[in-house]
């Protein structure tokens, strides 16, 4: 890939299939939380993970009028279609699921409905969540970037992937690179290390810690966290 597509930036579009914890039940040999960072790393490649069936048929369009070399991460099938109408779709920009005021959530691939679902679960404690598909990892939609970070007091990037390499590792770069962010930021993805149990993909979820649930746990604790240290800036 490297060599024969992306050091000729040829116009070749790949589709990974079973990406994140899909084949969790066929043990760690059949787990994808790495293959983000790979493709992230090469130059010209562009990262793309749809959130859902809408999103794959979108993709697939925009891949194929591609210039350069393009990577599409796909989960299994039968994931839930979150989209009740065709969006506006672009790569390199995210789309916005549910709007929010207090909290944001980044969600890429087949961890989108498990956002929403999280976004739910906050709202019974009163707090507004954003859900934001942020279907293209690379490269990542600044302007929306810029937005969030500048408008809500936490923002959590959520994702079927290594924390280190995906989505929140390329939200934590760009952070590196325009400092003074108000919004406090946090990455949900597998922990860097590997799984020795076996089990389906919701048990693998709730080891790595990516239920709804969790989520939201993660998240309300992140919210409050940054509440309580706005309130000590103003009195102080």
């Amino acid at each position: 890939i490297r060599v024969d597509v992306c050091y000729q930036n040829l116009a070749v579009t790949l589709v990974g299939v079973g990406g994140g914890l899909s084949y969790a039940s066929l043990g760690a040999t059949h787990h994808s939380c790495e293959d983000l960072a790979f493709m992230r790393a090469l130059p010209h490649m562009r990262v793309v993970c749809p959130g859902d069936a809408v999103e794959v048929r979108l993709a697939l369009r925009e891949a194929l009028r591609s210039e350069t070399p393009v990577y599409i991460r796909l989960g299994k099938r039968g994931e839930p279609v979150i989209h009740e109408q065709t969006p506006e779709f672009e790569i390199g920009k995210g789309i916005v699921v549910r709007t929010g005021t207090d909290v944001c959530l980044l969600a890429t691939g087949n961890m989108l409905p498990g956002a929403v679902r999280a976004a739910d679960e906050l709202a019974k404690g009163g707090i507004s969540a954003q859900v934001v598909s942020f279907h293209t990892v690379k490269p990542l939609d600044g302007q929306l970037l810029g937005e969030v970070f500048s408008k809500f007091t936490a923002v959590v990037s959520v994702e079927e992937h290594s924390i280190l390499g995906g989505l929140g590792g390329g939200i934590a770069e760009w952070l590196s690179d325009h400092p003074g962010q108000g919004a406090r930021f946090c990455r949900i993805g597998t922990a860097d290390t590997f799984m020795h149990d076996a089990g389906e993909q919701d048990y693998a979820r709730e080891y790595f810690g990516l239920t709804p649930e969790r989520i939201a746990d993660k998240t309300r604790q992140l919210y409050r966290a940054a509440v309580s240290g706005l309130h000590a800036q103003m009195r102080t």
